[in-house]
């Protein structure tokens, strides 16, 4: 599979899952404590709940970004890595 098709296949990804998810807690935000006490293992329960347009963008290209840039390291060392 060429990089350029599986960094397209993986932005769409998780573009989809920062909308369901982004979405899921704005409407159930009791849901929102737990999974981030699982996610990052502590309890930050006190934080506040900003939801704007602005931290909606900010948080879709910040994570599109993050897996373009994975997926391009895991290619380049996938190449450079031989067994």
């Amino acid at each position: 599979m060429k990089t350029n098709h599986l960094m397209k296949i993986s932005a769409a990804w998780v573009s989809i899952a920062y909308v369901v998810c982004y979405v899921l807690f704005y409407f159930i935000p009791a849901l929102r404590g737990t999974f981030i006490y699982y996610a990052v293992h502590m309890d930050i329960g006190t934080a506040p709940s900003v939801f704007t347009l602005g931290n909606f963008v900010g948080g879709l290209v910040f994570w599109n970004v993050l897996v373009v840039l994975s997926i391009w390291l895991w290619a380049f060392l996938a190449k450079r890595i031989k067994n």
